[in-house]
């Protein structure tokens, strides 16, 4: 299906048709163009073995080489960046950016044009620039570059070899000479050209095909094969695999030259008419797929179609190869060859040749939508183009594909074409490009909706709604987006109607948003579930992939943090085994992975993926990348990261259109920002933004972080009251930890003790058993002499208690005298636990040390301390200031 990547045999080096010719001299001749010039042209026309000797030089080649096979499809501009991105990084390969140091940034930061959003020169100037920074030696490979027709898409062609930076060269392979700046290029030096006459194969050549095919003929009749064919080496191979039974080989290739055919035709019905019967029938249905593997053959020409597969590859007939990752080989017809094949069938059996194309469109229905509408259109069947259509142009639309969407709606012919839903397809589609003409066409769909047949109507009606909903979801009002996503729950309540692949993006964009406009993770989790659920029956991968992003998210937001973590790196694995590694879809994962890492105090893991999420979010899904910015926000601050709080805050203010949009996402950065004055001091400023916040509903967390300020400001009556509007339904995980915090600190700060240890307790029953730390270490000072006390108190979680003691210690300087640094770091470690029950036992096995090193430690302590036992030392460190406490 049409998807946010590209498919892997695009991006992979084909290898050798069987018994290709090695042609050495060839292969030395393009190494030294691809060394000594820029930009290399191999023009020539179909059957010249362009691409034959380009995957021969590439298998030698020692430079790094991004291969690309463009097809039509790739005419539109941001499709083709996006090939060129694949390529490029499959050449470059990097593990992703949460599993280690990033390398290459520019290459896997560069985005490929949004939904909406045309290829600019920036973009193609970004690319350049992530090339020169790969610093190494590079040939970028375009092959059949001749399906590039759009001033944009030749544009970006044109200045990818005016300006490829040094070490890199680009070789393009075309039926004819490409659109490049063909004069500047040769005056510079810049451009090597290879053509029809040194592709053409020599007579010694000629020969060795002969030979490899078994054909028996003498010197003469190489020298005639070689003439009449002018070396044209797909005529040469196709006069061997017709003549391999004749009686009388040397004979007929002399009649080759008295022929009234042209040569391809004739010899392809030679070629044709010598194959077994069944041989022959397989190619003539098989070449109607550009790509077949043998699921597709089956599908094609029943059980015997595999093995049929098999025997042609085994007979060296026009295929070349492409090995998949866990998955069948798949192959490539030559395009002559298999266009010869189809004009024969075409023309000998129409009935066949329609049967065949239909055959081929509902194999692919499932896998490849723009191939399925192109073979139903092909096959003449427009009812069945626009049926197909319909069924699967969701996956595409979310995924962003409208310029591929809108070549399939002018693929369905007829009164098709003018129909209703096909028409509200394009206009889809015209709303997300920025096409002022989208609201005509939207009326002009909605005119004609009674003419559809009660069936289509019905659906029309659904996938109206959800366009809606779409459109109001990225960009509406907030009224707008309200009354859209009641329209969309009202789908849902009436689902049996609507089919799986329908009804799975209907709960993908109510479930996302549920969570982006309700903040309801709950609701929002049980559809976006069953909207995966619904994508997979389906096979619509982008939207399955759509909602298990969204729902990692959500995951966190409901408390169930390890499964959050779990699903956004299954959602991110799965992207990099389909190449999407630029999709939007996936920023939901990034988000969720940040939300999860700053839980657990890892900021720079927490930082590089929110940073990724906002890096695909530039021009689509702009909410999510305000979210991922405000998270920025906040790990910055509690890393005190000066520098990333400042790109966090650009990042918000980028986004100020979307201000009116999404107050309450707003209002967070706003209370993050008291934070950080009442961290510096400015208590009076802080409080002031808390007053000056909107009436709009509050995060949970977010109303804590508020209670908080509050509490530091010495106003515990509103640090109470802003506790208290948190609903008890939402107070889990994280935010049940930092709740519970706040709430243990005022009633210290009361004089309560029983109460402040109880609240501080079961704050600690949720952090160890969930691993969640930074709400422990955003309190400082007043909280490590809570915990300190909490020690001597008694507690479940010594250990823990000790832990984050130690952590607070590692970042609170003012506390520290010159007692303290004459303990090493392990001494103070011991001393933390010494004040509460532990035993040397117990102090062991938290520190992960054997019992002899803690009494050592110990010994040491006292030594330091001047003191003989474990309470005068406690007693000592407090009198010191080395250990905080009530």
């Amino acid at each position: 299906m049409t998807g946010a990547g590209h498919p892997s045999v695009k991006i992979t080096v084909p290898h050798a048709m069987a018994r290709t010719v090695d042609r050495p001299a060839l292969r030395q001749r393009l190494d030294t163009l691809t060394r000594d010039h820029r930009v290399v042209v191999v023009s020539a026309p179909a059957g010249y073995g362009k691409t034959t000797a380009l995957a021969q030089w590439a298998a030698k080649e020692t430079r790094a080489v991004a291969w690309l096979s463009l097809d039509p499809f790739d005419d539109d501009p941001r499709r083709l960046f996006g090939g060129l991105l694949a390529s490029l990084r499959a050449a470059f390969p990097e593990p992703p950016a949460v599993a280690g140091a990033p390398a290459r940034t520019a290459l896997r930061d560069l985005r490929p044009p949004g939904a909406g959003a045309r290829l600019r020169q920036s973009h193609v100037d970004a690319l350049l620039v992530a090339i020169e920074q790969l610093g190494e030696p590079l040939v970028l490979v375009l092959d059949d570059v001749h399906v590039l027709h759009t001033p944009e898409a030749r544009d970006l062609l044109a200045g990818l070899a005016r300006y490829l930076p040094a070490g890199a060269h680009l070789v393009v392979a075309a039926r004819y000479d490409p659109p490049l700046p063909v004069q500047r290029l040769r005056a510079a030096g810049d451009l090597g050209v290879l053509r029809r006459e040194d592709l053409a194969f020599e007579e010694d050549q000629v020969a060795l095909v002969v030979a490899e095919l078994g054909l028996e003929v003498d010197v003469a009749a190489i020298h005639e094969l070689a003439r009449t064919t002018a070396g044209w080496p797909a005529a040469v191979r196709l006069t061997g695999l017709a003549l391999r039974d004749a009686p009388d080989p040397g004979a007929r290739i002399r009649e080759l030259a008295v022929t009234s055919m042209p040569l391809a035709d004739y010899l392809l019905e030679e070629v044709v008419g010598t194959l077994e019967p069944d041989v022959a029938a397989f190619v003539l249905d098989a070449t109607a797929v550009r790509r077949i593997d043998a699921d597709l053959a089956r599908a094609l020409h029943g059980d015997r179609g595999p093995a049929l597969l098999d025997q042609c590859v085994r007979s060296g007939l026009f295929l070349a190869a492409f090995e998949r990752a866990g998955l069948s080989t798949s192959y490539r017809w030559h395009e002559l060859f298999a266009a010869q094949c189809q004009d024969v069938l075409r023309r000998s059996d129409p009935a066949r040749f329609g049967r065949v194309h239909r055959t081929a469109a509902l194999a692919l229905a499932s896998s490849d939508l723009a191939e399925a509408v192109t073979h139903a259109a092909t096959a003449g069947v427009p009812e069945l183009a626009s049926r197909l259509l319909l069924a699967g142009w969701s996956d595409a639309f979310v995924a962003g594909e409208t310029g591929t969407l809108r070549k399939l709606v002018d693929a369905v012919s007829g009164p098709e074409r003018d129909a209703a839903d096909i028409v509200l397809v394009e206009a889809a589609c015209r709303v997300l490009d920025g096409d002022p003409s989208a609201d005509t066409l939207l009326t002009v769909a909605r005119e004609r909706r009674d003419r559809l047949p009660g069936e289509r109507r019905a659906a029309f009606d659904v996938a109206e709604a959800l366009v809606t909903l779409y459109v109001a979801r990225e960009n509406g009002s907030p009224t707008d987006r309200h009354a859209a996503l009641a329209g969309g729950r009202s789908l849902l309540q009436a689902s049996e109607r609507l089919a799986s692949s329908t009804r799975a993006l209907a709960c993908y964009l109510v479930g996302s948003a549920e969570a982006r406009l309700a903040y309801d993770d709950a609701a929002a989790l049980v559809h976006l579930r069953e909207g995966a659920r619904l994508a997979a029956e389906a096979g619509s991968v982008t939207i399955e992939v759509s909602c298990l992003a969204e729902s990692a998210v959500a995951l966190f937001g409901t408390g169930d943090v390890e499964a959050a973590q779990r699903v956004a790196l299954d959602v991110l694995r799965r992207a990099e085994r389909l190449g999407w590694n630029d999709s939007t879809a996936i920023a939901p994962a990034f988000v969720a992975l940040g939300l999860v890492a700053h839980a657990h105090d890892r900021f720079d893991e927490a930082a590089s993926a929110l940073r990724q999420a906002i890096r695909l979010t530039r021009t689509r899904s702009r909410v999510v990348g305000l979210r991922a910015a405000v998270v920025l926000m906040a790990v910055s601050f509690a890393s005190g990261d000066a520098g990333g709080l400042a790109e966090a805050r650009a990042a918000v203010a980028e986004r100020a259109n979307l201000h009116e949009l999404e107050p309450t996402i707003v209002d967070v950065a706003r209370v993050i920002e008291a934070r950080v004055l009442v961290e510096a001091g400015d208590v009076r400023g802080a409080v002031a933004i808390l007053r000056d916040l909107g009436p709009c509903p509050r995060m949970g967390v977010v109303r804590v972080w508020e209670a908080d300020v509050y509490r530091r400001a010495g106003l515990f009556d509103e640090a109470w009251r802003t506790l208290e509007a948190v609903p008890r339904q939402l107070r889990h995980a994280e935010l049940s930890v930092t709740f519970d915090l706040t709430t243990a600190l005022l009633h210290h700060a009361a004089g309560d003790a029983r109460q402040a240890h109880e609240s501080l307790e079961t704050a600690l029953d949720a952090g160890e058993e969930r691993g969640i730390l930074r709400p422990f270490g955003e309190r400082g000072p007043e909280l490590a002499a809570l915990l300190g006390a909490h020690l001597t108190w008694g507690t479940q979680h010594e250990a823990f208690v000790g832990a984050r003691l130690s952590a607070l210690a590692s970042r609170d300087d003012t506390r520290r005298t010159a007692a303290y640094w004459e303990l090493t770091e392990r001494e103070n470690e011991v001393l933390l636990y010494l004040r509460s029950p532990m035993t040397a036992a117990d102090i062991a096995a938290a520190l992960f040390v054997s019992v002899n090193t803690v009494k050592t430690h110990q010994r040491a302590i006292y030594r330091k301390l001047g003191v003989s036992g474990r309470r005068d030392a406690v007693r000592i460190a407090f009198e010191r200031g080395l250990l905080a406490g009530a």
